[in-house]
């Protein structure tokens, strides 16, 4: 059925999130080390990242701690979220205030981002939305997601997995859809 959290409209979603970020000062927490590990050494300079659920920046500032100086687009619904992510901006660095399932980009990316943010997609729009994720992929481009509590979001990695069985479980909490199924098969 999906968590109550993914089935909010979203301007109560963005209600709670921008509460969450302003009035009750939420932690800004670092990404995590997973994440961090996982993406450094297959980014070069060039590689462009969208980040969908951006939270106040810790994805860039990881990256950047690491040498990573590649174009990086944050999108995340709440703007005092990313009032905080903008202070630590760059000119490589672009902040957008959307929620996930309606968020369009022209451009094509070589790294996508759910870091625990997927399942704040309704569960049953999770296949179209995937799908428009995975379309904006360069031809060797991946979607990294992270999940915390795997039993949790049971539904979600099942359903995930149905759409794309070249689904990878490289990680004890992180998985990875390539653009192309071929180096899967």
């Amino acid at each position: 059925m999906g968590d109550l959290r993914s089935q909010l409209p979203v301007p109560i979603k963005k209600l709670v999130w921008n509460l969450k970020h302003g009035v009750l000062g939420y932690p800004k927490f670092v990404a995590p080390s997973d994440v961090i590990e996982y993406l450094s050494p297959r980014l070069d300079e060039r590689a462009s990242v969208l980040d969908l659920g951006a939270g106040r920046g810790s994805l860039l500032r990881g990256l950047r701690e690491r040498g990573w100086t590649g174009p990086f687009c944050g999108v995340e619904i709440s703007r005092r979220a990313l009032r905080d992510a903008r202070n630590f901006a760059d000119q490589r660095s672009t902040w957008i205030v959307s929620d996930i399932e309606g968020f369009r980009s022209p451009l094509r990316w070589d790294a996508i981002t759910f870091v625990e943010s997927v399942y704040y997609i309704a569960l049953p729009r999770l296949p179209e939305v995937l799908s428009r994720f995975v379309g904006m992929l360069e031809e060797s481009g991946f979607v990294l997601i992270r999940l915390h509590e795997l039993d949790k979001y049971r539904e979600y990695i099942e359903t995930i997995q149905e759409l794309y069985p070249h689904l990878e479980k490289i990680g004890a909490n992180l998985f990875r859809i390539s653009n192309f199924e071929e180096e899967h098969s």
